[in-house]
């Protein structure tokens, strides 16, 4: 398809730039790989199959996995705290916020419309189908119920019976007619319909002065349970809510935070500290599950059947396949990945406790590593691989990562950095000095004399003659005619990354926001001015050219430049420290961090910016224009898709 465009102007004015892969705005990068709410603070979880899971984070952040965890698909919803996700179906569902918010999918979550309640605290959701449905919450008169006949374009407010303004912590719906509500606050009050919410009937809850009635399950009409959250006390109900009474055997457990039967004898709680318990008996007795995850709350339990089930807390998700009996995490199984590095067909990134994760052919893979050893670095290079970790780990593969093998490096200091210019040349460094050197490819290592002590957090080669490396204290060493010497920085801040164009241009980034340039082989440096805060700490830097370069750090932050480093622009961030980032081309690139992968997605447009304000313009096109931009601001930018040019 040919597309010509015609811009005419009243003055004779001149593009200042044209950017096409150069532009800042036209990078985006996405998750690729982990569970972002592994920290994102997972506040509540829908399960529908053993591969379906919904999830809800404190990060405003909606992620669904459709493949049993391995694979996670992120979606903002609220700038604030999701406290919760209510679906009718996979496709129809509510999420909403700690400040009142509500929004509302069709699409399984995919798009979300903000639907306004009027409410002014978090909200829970029930429904009899995907357009009938209450929200509970608070006013500015209390405790509040309304209710939407149109998949919540309206809400109309609803009466109970008493008018109380406690606070109405839970509400389910059995059936079309049948429905409950708990309220949480002293004096405890409950709530059933029989008729599709027209009516509401005051009902006595149990007798419980100190505590807090938050959480709530009917399996029927008639059997029920709720639980006081800070006394661990469950009640249940056999008439409908008519009568509790008591169970035994869970006051030790502490603060419930979930609460989960399956049928009326096999149940399923979890507390504050990580663990989860079970009963078979319909909660007379309880036992301790092995949740595998080490402390911290689990704030959501979901099981579709009575063996197959996900729980959520801040930085795990959980899967069970065997009624509790064993519990295994899904998604990312690494806290932290310290480097990544990308061919044009495979993506490999390593971390902690010997993780390796490989991409090839667009599904990732977990590597045996065969070392709990903290992964630090890793490179390939025509189908030969390389890994530095601590304790003196050396890890090498010779089919592009997909098996690894221990090689002795004569050390036990942590190696952090590695770099290689051959198949069989190549350098790694570490802490106190150390740097290692091998010429057949990684079997055998030597120590070279380094003239330092400091710790050394990378190293770069530009050729087998010429190299780099860096550290702590402003650390710089040059190799240069077969031997190691100290340069100065001018900086006492640790380096962390370091990148070489050739043999004379040079970038080095690291503690207190620094960016380092030299163009004479690294003799002098000079700092280059930082869009980031004095407090943020930069982790490595990567050039697809001369002009086009990255930065990455702490706080999320990524940086770019596009004129070889005079001006770095902050583009997008996340929440988390990003520690490494590599490009395969100038298309395709990598981002390694706390928890997840990133990888780029270039803008489908070609973007003419940097125009003098207030042009006249005149367009013309021979075929229609699917899509279509301008911006007059001081400045005028116009897209046009690629597929059209």
């Amino acid at each position: 398809m040919k597309l010509t465009l015609i811009i005419t102007f009243l003055n004779a004015l001149a593009f200042t730039s044209f950017a096409q892969q150069n532009n800042l705005s036209n990078w985006t990068w996405n998750i690729d790989y982990g569970l972002p709410q592994q920290y994102y603070n997972v506040n509540a979880i829908k399960a529908f199959d053993a591969n379906t899971l919904y999830a809800a984070s404190t990060r405003g952040t909606f992620t669904k996995t459709l493949d049993g965890g391995r694979t996670w698909k992120s979606i903002q919803v609220s700038d604030v705290v999701l406290f919760g996700i209510y679906f009718y179906d996979r496709n129809n569902g509510w999420a909403s916020d700690y400040n009142g918010g509500l929004f509302h999918t069709t699409d399984a979550g995919e798009t979300w419309e903000n639907q306004f309640t009027g409410m002014n605290t978090f909200l829970y959701v029930g429904f009899t189908n995907a357009d009938i449905a209450w929200v509970i919450g608070t006013d500015d008169d209390g405790g509040a119920l309304l209710k939407t006949t149109n998949g919540g374009k309206t809400w109309v407010k609803q009466n109970l019976p008493d008018n109380r303004s406690s606070r109405l912590s839970r509400i389910q719906f059995i059936d079309a007619n049948t429905g409950y509500i708990l309220a949480a606050s002293t004096p405890h009050s409950f709530y059933k319909t029989t008729d599709g919410g027209n009516t509401w009937t005051l009902l006595a809850a149990p007798n419980n002065q100190s505590g807090i009635f938050n959480i709530m399950q009917f399996l029927n009409p008639q059997v029920g349970f709720i639980s006081d959250q800070f006394t661990g006390t469950i009640y249940k109900s056999t008439n409908g809510g008519q009568t509790w009474a008591k169970l035994p055997g869970i006051a030790a457990l502490g603060t419930i935070q979930n609460m989960h039967f399956s049928t009326e004898l096999i149940g399923y709680t979890s507390d504050d500290q990580g663990n989860i318990f079970k009963t078979t008996d319909g909660g007379n007795t309880w036992s301790k599950q092995n949740s595998t995850v080490p402390s911290g709350t689990i704030n959501a339990l979901s099981m579709i059947n009575e063996n197959v089930g996900f729980a959520g807390s801040l930085f795990h998700t959980i899967k069970t396949t065997n009624g509790g009996a064993t519990w295994e995490r899904i998604g990312n199984e690494f806290v932290n990945f310290n480097s990544v590095f990308s061919t044009e067909t495979d993506v490999i990134a390593v971390g902690l406790e010997g993780g390796i994760m490989k991409k090839s052919a667009g599904v990732w893979t977990k590597q045996t590593s065969n070392t709990t050893q903290q992964l630090n670095d890793v490179k390939i290079l025509n189908g030969k691989g390389w890994i530095a970790g601590n304790k003196g780990t050396l890890l090498q593969s010779n089919n592009n990562g997909t098996t690894w093998t221990a090689a002795s490096s004569n050390t036990t200091q942590n190696l952090n950095a590695l770099h290689f210019t051959s198949e069989s040349k190549g350098w790694a460094v570490g802490d106190t000095g150390t740097i290692l050197n091998t010429t057949n490819g990684g079997t055998n290592w030597s120590k070279m004399t380094s003239k330092t002590v400091k710790n050394l957090r990378q190293v770069f080669f530009a050729n087998d003659t010429t190299g780099w490396a860096v550290g702590e204290a402003g650390t710089i060493l040059r190799y240069k005619n077969l031997a190691w010497d100290t340069i100065k920085s001018g900086i006492t801040t640790q380096l962390n990354g370091l990148f070489f164009l050739d043999t004379l241009t040079g970038y080095a980034v690291g503690a207190s926001n620094r960016i380092l340039k030299t163009t004479d082989g690294g003799s002098t440096w000079v700092a280059q001015t930082s869009p980031v805060a004095a407090t943020v700490t930069l982790n490595a830097v990567h050039f697809t050219d001369a002009q086009n370069g990255w930065i990455v750090g702490t706080g999320g932050s990524v940086l770019k430049t596009i004129d070889g480093g005079l001006k770095w622009k902050k583009l997008n961030s996340f929440s988390f420290t990003l520690n490494d980032i590599h490009f395969s081309s100038a298309k395709k690139g990598w981002i390694a961090g706390t928890g997840f992968i990133l990888n780029h997605t270039p803008s489908p447009y070609l973007e003419f910016e940097g125009i003098p304000a207030s042009p006249a313009l005149s367009f013309k096109y021979t075929d229609k224009m699917p899509s279509f931009k301008v911006n007059v601001l001081n400045e005028m930018v116009v897209s046009i898709p690629l597929t059209m040019v």
